[in-house]
């Protein structure tokens, strides 16, 4: 075999202009780090061998040329691929392999990717086909398709985990037996589809020669059977003609009673139409006094508002004059407490006054004794002696002038200060004795203050609780009358639906015994649930009509819980003799289910059960009397069902119109409304319990009103402490004036006593110093005057001069500081006298404002008491007016309640004529609907006839003139619904343009009823035999067709036998071929895996211990056509037990998919084997056992080219080429490197 012998590339992936890979040699390693471009060579080695775009990581052949940009160097990207482009770069790309063969021969393979992006292949130079450059290929053993030359990244763990049938697939593609694949499926469709016609044919065959052996027989039937088909015939046209004698007689006999009952409904009718002319003009004059009542009832509202008005102003008014008398008598005290403080004013002004005289008085007396004291006390000096005083004085003067005059000096500023210091004390004592009065006034005014205060929170406190209790009571008159509004409005709307419903008009006397009956039931078994008509209605209003029909009798029925309960409700009626009534028990009763493909079978139908309201407890009741049926829009939808769709259920459309089971079709709107007025009966039973429920919440409401003296007494508490919270409120305003006005003084003449007391005190300080300089000047000047008066003194026979002078002096001082004493007395009581007569004059001044006060109250009660007596007079009057209205109502609603006795008993006789009349009508109703039963019957019979070919003999007309699309009228004696239908919108035409001819009928057999049975007997027996032939009447004309049939049919069996005999051998043939070429690569693969396993994984347990290998097979899942299903792989490791794949390790699973990748090479091998990374998953045991192996096996017939990253598999090579980035021209570099030490660039 040949070998790889170089590559070489020019601008492909990572590798930027021409480069040269190789040599090759029989195992060379190929390494580099991660992102330098090993990868890409494996994909230039692919490329150039035929591989695919998309197998090599990209999906366009241009996204393999060499871009400039910049190159993606992760470890895990898709193969160094270009991320940038560069529109400079270059425009196409190729590898070129050279292959030499065994006998020397160069062939080189060349792929290029042209500027169009499309691939060209050249081999040996020369442009070429992808189907020759594949053949030249295939002649050196390298398959494109198997792919027997490579193992890309990953592919080793693939094959690992890889299921049977993926394995089986690879067996196929490395053994070509893949390629017969597509026309072994094809033969073998054919294969079958000829088997498939052959056994039809035959089976065809055969069954035609057991119809020519039955047709033999049925044609000796046939004659036998026309015999008795003739018979029975006959026998049918005389029950025909039988029954139909039978009808026409009990027709008869009916549309003479209808005639009679008809005639006494028109006198009944004439005689109600007149009663009911005479109740119109009672309900007139009801209406009239209604209107009139109203009105009345209208002005009594009015009045009693006015009344009640007048009253609140009553209330208002008696509050205003207690508020004026009680402040006309605060008032009076406040003028008391005034006057009584005048008068202690008065008092302290006398006591002042009569002090000041005492003063005065005693002044004059004082003055008188001064006189005599002078008299007696002073020393008289004679005129020489009082010379030389004199003398001496003057001389003792001018020695002193000096010492004097600073006495003086002194003294006159001891004097001023000293009269300052008398004024500042007295204004201080003053402002002393103001300031402890103003704190016993503050201290009165600020507890009459809190006395007050605590007044106007009680009286606010006591004020917002009326106020929220009036809001409370208005709410609640609010809300009731809100309510009673809006009870009265559906009172209202109930009276008006009750009008136009002719809700006044009385009950039948049975619908009312029914309901008597019903209520009675309830009371006495609580299992009685009520009439049908009670507890369900239509979801709407259109399907009245249609729900009446279907629900039919048991409209009345009466639902109860079990059959006791029905037991004993029958029991109850029969003893009370009350009449007869149906009962459904509920846990009973058994139901077919619902036929869920009605629900929506056809638009505008609907099943009835789906068109019914009504409680889940009573679903099966009614269930139980619909069933099936359904409600339709109109008769052609109903038609639809019945006719197109032949559904044996019966339908009934909006107007009436019902369609039977058997197909027979009845009623119509006409003679329906009074069974269709009974929903509108129960709506106007259900609006009077309405109504009643209304009127007794209406007087609940009356009952619990609030009564209007509560609102009066509540506005009279209201304005009394309103009142009484303005007087407290202007009270405080006045004392707290007052209170400001005191504070504002106390704290001045606090303020002027701070002030003046300080001037006081230094005033006092430099009198004193005054007289301490007074007293050692004086004692000077004593000194200078003792010595010059020295003899004179003793001469006068006093100690000193001074005696004699202080002597004088002594009285004359004591005198004036007497007077000054009296002056300071008289000053002061005059002070306080002008104080206290400005204060009384103010009091004058507060008791004249308080006395206009008095006289304005008293106006103002004045003109209170005048309007109280107004509106007393006016009450008086709105009270005996609205007296007089109520009696005028009184009088109306008596008159109203005689037009109403009058009406009912008016209504009571043309009940009793309508309950006559419709008893006549229910009784005509029934006739009729008996002769329509009877007129459906005959035309069934007639219709019978006609689709039987029963030719009863006619005396005018034809059966075949008989309408099919005629409205039809029957009735279904299986029914469960109407039993009355009148006045049928169906026409009789039928009935009436047939004449039918009785001759054939005896007289004797005319009059035998009882003929109906034995006519079926007669039928049934011929019947019987007719039915035990079972003729085929067509088994003449059958016989001939059968017989050539048969030879048709052998000439096609022939034929197809023959085509699958054929399809059988072409199919068996491509499948041997498949089986073949499968089998033999599976066998060559089975004998291969064991020694290739065993080499891989031989070790030791220790260095002298034995060899352990493990073992691997394959197995066929199916070994007939094994292609078909899958191939088991099984490796067992050295040393360890049987186990699937899934639960061997990483390692342990790469080796065992090494084994199975060389086994399947070693069948049709290629001359080389690139393998990627094989021996990233292993332990560096298994790779040195791995390149140990490779090694060994690699020659000049298998060579092996590896791409690895673990040196303990590349050291083994023969040859290294390394792959590296350059980063300079941006492009993948390679080296060669021979391991004997020789080294290419």
């Amino acid at each position: 075999m040949g070998r790889l012998y170089k590559l070489e590339l020019e601008n492909f992936k990572s590798y930027k202009g021409h480069q040269v890979i190789g040599p090759f040699f029989n195992f060379s390693c190929i390494i580099g780090p991660n992102g330098a471009g090993k990868s890409n060579l494996m994909d230039a080695i692919s490329f150039v061998l035929g591989v695919k775009s998309s197998q090599l990581r990209s999906s366009h052949l241009k996204d393999l040329i060499y871009r400039g940009g910049t190159i993606n160097n992760s470890i895990n990207s898709p193969g160094d691929n270009v991320t940038e482009t560069d529109s400079t770069g270059p425009k196409k790309a190729w590898v070129m392999a050279e292959y030499h063969t065994t006998d020397e021969r160069v062939l080189k393979f060349m792929r290029v990717i042209t500027i169009n992006g499309a691939s060209e292949y050249r081999f040996n130079g020369k442009v070429t086909t992808y189907e020759k450059y594949n053949k030249e290929l295939e002649k050196e053993n390298i398959l494109v398709k198997a792919k027997n030359f490579l193992v890309f990244q990953g592919d080793v763990e693939a094959i690992a985990s890889q299921s049977p049938r993926d394995l089986t697939r690879l067996i196929e593609q490395v053994s070509g037996s893949l390629e017969l694949k597509e026309e072994y499926e094809r033969l073998k469709e054919e294969q079958e589809k000829a088997t498939e016609d052959s056994t039809y044919n035959f089976n065809k065959k055969r069954g035609i020669n057991a119809e020519m052996k039955q047709f033999k027989k049925q044609k000796e039937e046939a004659e036998n059977y026309k015999q008795l088909t003739k018979q029975l015939e006959n026998l049918k046209i005389k029950y025909m003609l039988w029954k139909l004698y039978q009808m026409d007689k009990q027709i008869k006999e009916l549309k003479d009673d209808i005639d009679s009952k008809n005639d006494q409904i028109s006198e009944k009718a004439e005689e109600k139409k007149q009663e009911e002319g005479i109740l119109r003009g009672m309900k007139k004059d009801l209406s009239i006094i209604s209107n009139s009542i109203i009105h009345s009832e209208k002005k009594r509202k009015n009045k009693e508002k006015e009344i009640n008005s007048r009253k609140l102003e009553k209330v208002s008014t008696k509050e205003q004059i207690t508020n004026c008398n009680e402040k006309i008598g605060q008032v009076k005290k406040n003028i008391e407490k005034i006057q009584q403080d005048y008068l202690k004013q008065n008092d302290a002004i006398i006591e002042l006054e009569d002090q000041l005289n005492k003063v005065n008085n005693a002044a004059k007396i004082f003055e008188q004794n001064i006189k005599n004291k002078e008299k007696s006390e002073i020393i008289k000096l004679d005129s020489n002696a009082l010379q030389q005083y004199n003398k001496l004085k003057e001389y003792a003067r001018i020695k002193t002038l000096q010492l004097s005059q600073e006495i003086e000096t002194i003294q006159r500023k001891k004097r001023v200060d000293n009269e300052s210091h008398q004024r500042l004390k007295g204004k201080i004592d003053e402002f002393r004795i103001r300031q402890n009065e103003l704190n016993v006034e503050l201290r009165n005014l600020k507890t009459q203050k809190n006395n007050s205060t605590d007044e106007l929170e009680n009286f606010t406190r006591k004020l917002n609780e009326n106020k929220k209790d009036l809001e409370e009571v208005i709410t609640q008159q609010q809300k009731t009358a809100l309510l009673e509004k809006e009870l009265n409005d559906k009172l209202n709307d109930i009276h008006e639906r009750l009008m136009q419903a002719k809700a006044d008009k009385l009950e039948t006397h049975r619908d009312y015994v029914i309901k008597e009956t019903i209520k009675r039931l309830k009371k006495i078994y609580p299992g009685v649930h009520g009439r049908v008509l009670d507890l369900c209605k239509p979801i709407q209003r259109k399907y009245d009509i249609a729900v009446s029909i279907i629900l039919g009798r048991n409209l009345d029925a009466i639902v109860v819980d079990d059959n006791k309960t029905a037991i004993e409700c029958i029991q109850y009626l029969k003893e009370k003799r009350i009449g007869t009534s149906t009962f459904i028990p509920i846990n009973s009763i058994s139901v077919k289910p619902i036929n869920e493909k009605y629900r929506s079978y056809v638009k505008g139908a609907h099943l009835a059960i789906d068109v019914i309201q009504y409680d889940s407890i009573y679903e099966k009741v009614i269930q139980f009397i619909c069933g099936n049926s359904m409600v339709c829009d109109d008769l052609s939808i109903a038609k639809e069902i019945c006719y197109n769709r032949k559904q044996e259920i019966k339908v009934v459309t909006l107007n009436g119109v019902v369609i039977h089971k058997t197909g027979m079709i009845t009623g119509g709107q006409s003679g329906i409304s009074r069974q269709a007025k009974r929903w509108e009966e129960k709506q106007i039973e259900e609006l009077k319990v309405m109504k009643e429920d209304l009127d007794k919440k209406l007087n609940e409401i009356a009952r619990s009103k609030y009564k209007t003296s509560r609102i009066e007494y509540l506005n009279s508490e209201i304005s009394s402490y309103q009142t009484k919270i303005t007087f407290i409120k202007q009270d405080l305003n006045t004392l707290e004036k007052r209170i400001e006005s005191s504070q504002k003084e106390a704290d001045y003449t606090l303020k002027e006593i701070a002030k003046l007391e300080p001037l006081s005190s230094k005033l006092k300080i430099d009198i004193n110093n005054a007289n301490y300089k007074i007293d050692v000047t004086t004692n000077k000047i004593n000194a200078i005057t003792d010595e010059i008066f020295h003899d004179f003194c003793r001469k006068i026979k006093v100690k000193n001069i001074r005696e004699y002078e202080e002597n004088q002096q002594r009285i004359t001082t004591e005198i004036n500081e007497k007077r000054l004493e009296f002056t300071t007395q008289q000053s002061k009581l005059s002070s306080q006298l002008v104080f206290q007569k400005d204060q009384m004059k103010e009091l004058e001044n507060r008791k004249e404002k308080l006395n206009d006060s008095i006289s304005d109250e008293e106006e103002l009660l004045a003109n209170l008491k005048i309007d109280l007596g107004d509106l007393e007079h006016n009450i008086e009057i709105l009270e005996a007016n609205s007296k007089s209205i109520m009696d005028v109502l009184n009088e109306q609603k008596d008159t109203l309640r005689k037009i109403k006795d009058s009406i009912m008993n008016k209504e009571k006789d043309i009940n009793k004529i309508t309950t006559y009349i419709n008893s006549l009508e229910k009784a005509i109703t029934d006739l009729d609907t008996s002769l329509e039963k009877l007129y459906g019957e005959r035309y069934i019979i007639l219709k019978k006839c006609k689709m039987n070919d029963i030719n009863i003999p006619l005396l005018k007309g034809k059966l075949s003139e008989l309408m099919d699309n005629e409205i039809e009228t029957s009735y279904d004696p299986n029914s469960m619904d109407i039993d009355q239908i009148a006045n049928s919108q169906v026409s009789h035409d039928n009935n009436k343009r047939l004449l039918i001819d009785y001759s054939m009928l005896d007289d004797k057999l005319k009059e035998d009823k009882e003929m109906n049975q034995k006519f079926l007997d007669e039928m049934k027996k011929v019947t019987a035999e007719c039915e035990a032939i079972i003729p085929n009447m067509k088994a003449y004309e059958k016989l001939d067709e059968t017989e050539q049939k048969l030879k048709e049919t052998n000439k096609i069996f022939e034929i197809s036998r023959q085509k699958a005999k054929t399809a059988k051998e072409r199919f068996n043939k491509i499948k041997e071929k498949r089986y073949n070429l499968f089998y033999s690569a599976f066998k060559h693969m089975e004998s291969k895996i064991q020694p290739i396993y065993e080499e891989l994984t031989r070790t030791r347990t220790s260095a002298n211990g034995p060899v352990l290998h493990g073992t691997a097979y394959l197995s066929l899942e199916d070994s007939e056509e094994p292609y078909l299903d899958g191939v088991k792989y099984h490796a067992m490791p050295p040393a360890k037990t049987f186990r699937d794949m899934d639960h061997l390790s990483g390692g342990e699973k790469t080796v065992a998919a090494l084994a199975l990748l060389f086994a399947i090479h070693s069948y049709q091998p290629s001359p080389f084997f690139v393998l990627d990374e094989v021996d990233a998953a292993l332990d560096n045991a298994n790779v040195m056992r791995v390149a140990s192996y490779v090694k060994r096996h690699a020659s000049d017939n298998f060579q092996f080219v590896v791409i690895s990253l673990k040196n303990t598999f590349y050291e083994k090579a023969q040859a290294l080429v390394g792959i590296y980035r350059d980063r300079e021209v941006n492009s993948s570099k390679v080296l060669t490197l021979k391991l004997d030490g020789e080294y290419e660039n």
